[in-house]
């Protein structure tokens, strides 16, 4: 292990949940060669919305894209097992661009020039730096400062997930740390990832008007492509334009100090068994986590007898080696451990 720890609000997560997916993750440095469906769809999403909240037209996002020749590879390979998530995530976001249309309300609050994702790297404890991204702040027409966080989900969360969530207590302190303004809350703003449906065409050769779960864009995008004229095209309009607030909704949470402490100072507790575990714990914890973890391929090999070293071969790659696209260093905000200390001295 290197003299400098670095930690994340993932990488806890993954240690509190199995330490066999951290060994994988963490100290062998496994990724999958595949992202998994909801995980290209969240990054999607998540980049052009940041386009978004820095003042620039997220739908130019996706043309970048399109003429992207090695990405355009990859998502004609994955098009029969995911379907055209590219044509997905961009109805998705034109159609939340129109749902939240009045967004001229909040105003995002810039650092460094940068309207989202901004980057820090804070020195928690000696010798270990606590890397995250936040993905913007906001202020709202009753000069309330938010903490915002896109999610994109398949099942809708509810109260119960949000007071669970590690990430938004954490970076609520993170902001405290760096000297900022006083949050008086997070903004959970959810998107759902399920792709818009297509409607059926009938032998009239007219698109059906059966209700399904879809948005403006795709019934837009369905009648553009169709031949001749597809009958039916206000019924479905009205019907997809009442259903985007099923694919879109915010949640104003007022902070609670208290509760951020607590899950602070848990958060740092699992950083130092982190750091005493790193490279020697590795027990599997196997739960119903397990059908949707990357490595559950390896732990199944494992339990089964199966040749552990072929499953990592042929389904993932060395992350270490991995091109990240790291951010400029003028633009990541940090704080070194004496500031953290006068924090909590204050």
């Amino acid at each position: 292990m290197s003299d400098v720890f670095r930690v994340s609000q993932s990488k806890v997560k993954v240690w509190r949940r199995c330490h066999r997916a951290y060994d994988f993750k963490y100290v062998q440095g496994l990724r999958k060669k595949r992202k998994s469906r909801p995980l290209q769809f969240g990054t999607m999403i998540h980049e052009a919305l940041e386009i978004h909240c820095n003042g620039d037209d997220p739908l130019e996002y996706f043309n970048h894209l399109r003429s992207d020749v090695e990405a355009m590879r990859l998502f004609a390979q994955e098009r029969e097992e995911y379907g055209d998530i590219l044509e997905d995530c961009e109805d998705i976001v034109t159609d939340y661009l129109k749902y939240w249309d009045y967004d001229e309300d909040i105003r995002y609050v810039r650092k460094r020039r940068r309207g989202a994702e901004h980057h820090f790297e804070i020195e928690l404890m000696p010798g270990v730096i606590w890397n995250g991204k936040i993905d913007n702040l906001l202020v709202t027409p009753n000069k309330l400062r938010w903490l915002g966080e896109h999610k994109t989900y398949t099942r809708r969360p509810n109260d119960d997930d949000r007071w669970r969530n590690l990430q938004g207590a954490t970076y609520i302190r993170a902001n405290d740390i760096l000297g900022w303004q006083p949050l008086d809350g997070l903004l959970w703003d959810y998107i759902k990832s399920k792709p818009p449906a297509t409607p059926s065409v009938l032998k009239d050769g007219t698109l059906s008007t059966k209700k399904i779960d879809t948005l403006p864009a795709k019934i837009h995008r369905v009648i553009k492509r169709h031949e001749g004229d597809p009958g039916n095209t206000k019924a479905l309009l009205a019907m997809a334009e009442k259903n985007r607030s099923q694919y879109f909704h915010r949640v104003y949470a007022p902070v609670n100090r208290t509760v951020t402490d607590m899950i602070f100072e848990d958060f740092k507790a699992s950083i130092r068994e982190m750091i005493d575990g790193h490279g020697k714990c590795s027990e599997m914890n196997i739960d119903k986590h397990c059908s949707w973890c990357d490595y559950e391929p390896l732990c199944r090999s494992l339990l089964q007898g199966l040749d552990v070293d072929f499953v990592k071969e042929k389904e993932y790659t060395d992350g270490t080696k991995t091109n990240h696209q790291e951010p400029p260093h003028s633009a990541i905000h940090k704080a070194d451990y004496d500031t953290v200390q006068q924090f909590a001295a204050s």
